[in-house]
């Protein structure tokens, strides 16, 4: 996208919030960052994770959703205990703050395999 990323900054990576935050302090202009595969997979874990539980983010908290992008950038996820454990292990490397150690996309693909057979 030619201005920048787009979307709700819940489902932000802890990268593309630091960006945003960056953008907002300073009195010039950043260059526009796009989401890349990582980003990707950190939007599509959280989305997983409200799918899973009918809406429940993973890094929601009793303070209501306006700490969600806090609660990112400080890597306090609360991964729901009633997803399957197979899942939520999944859900997890691809929440991971750090995007060098963040599942890729293969990995994802990899892990979820076995489990679609079983649908």
């Amino acid at each position: 996208m030619r201005s920048g990323v787009k979307g709700n900054q819940k489902f932000f990576s802890p990268e593309l919030l630091e960006l945003a935050d960056q953008q907002a302090k300073s009195s010039t202009s950043i260059a526009h960052q796009r989401s890349n595969v990582s980003s990707d997979v950190f939007a599509l874990g959280c989305l997983f994770h409200s799918y899973l539980t009918k809406g429940k983010h993973p890094f929601s908290d009793s303070r209501g959703s306006f700490f969600i992008p806090v609660n990112v950038l400080e890597g306090k996820s609360n991964l729901d205990e009633q997803i399957n454990p197979d899942f939520r292990s999944i859900i997890n490397g691809m929440i991971l703050s750090n995007p060098d150690i963040r599942w890729s996309l293969d990995v994802v693909e990899l892990k979820l395999k076995p489990h679609l057979t079983k649908i």
